[in-house]
């Protein structure tokens, strides 16, 4: 992990060439390769990871930087999150990386990068467009949970 942590990419993929299983274990922190690449900004070790069989949907969560890498949820508490959420949120350029690999969004995602409330809606306007009593029309507006548009704002 200090090695990846570090972005010495040479003695990460020398490490796995010797022993394939460090891409799907946890260090000592709980936190696996991948993850430390993305948290560290060190695409060519994700990479690497990645190839070797990391699973990319692995929360883990910095117990020394917990209010940086997790947010404060309460003094002592930080959250577990997926290399993705890292990624999404102070590491655009890994993203493609990561679903590639077949990183998804989850719910604790969602929550954490703060998008919960546009998923919640998202879900009412699906439930509504699916329901059999609205009127069939362009509109097709769930009476009430409708948002005004920009036009009639």
């Amino acid at each position: 992990m200090t090695d990846a942590a570090k972005g010495r990419t040479e003695n990460v993929r020398k490490a796995l060439e010797k022993d394939g299983t460090l891409a799907s274990r946890r260090g000592m922190d709980n936190r696996t390769l991948a993850w430390v690449a993305t948290y560290r900004n060190h695409p060519k070790i994700l990479d690497v990871t990645l190839k070797a069989g990391a699973d990319c949907n692995t929360p883990a969560c910095d117990p020394i930087r917990a209010t940086m890498a997790c947010d404060n949820v309460h003094i002592g508490t930080g959250v577990s999150v997926t290399p993705l959420a890292i990624a999404k949120k102070w590491q655009l350029r890994l993203v493609p990386s990561l679903v590639e690999q077949g990183a998804i969004d989850d719910v604790f995602t969602a929550a954490w990068l703060g998008i919960w409330l546009r998923c919640a809606l998202m879900s009412i306007a699906i439930r509504c467009l699916s329901m059999p009593s609205i009127p069939r029309t362009t509109s097709r507006k769930c009476p009430s949970y409708a948002m005004p548009s920009t036009a009639e704002a």
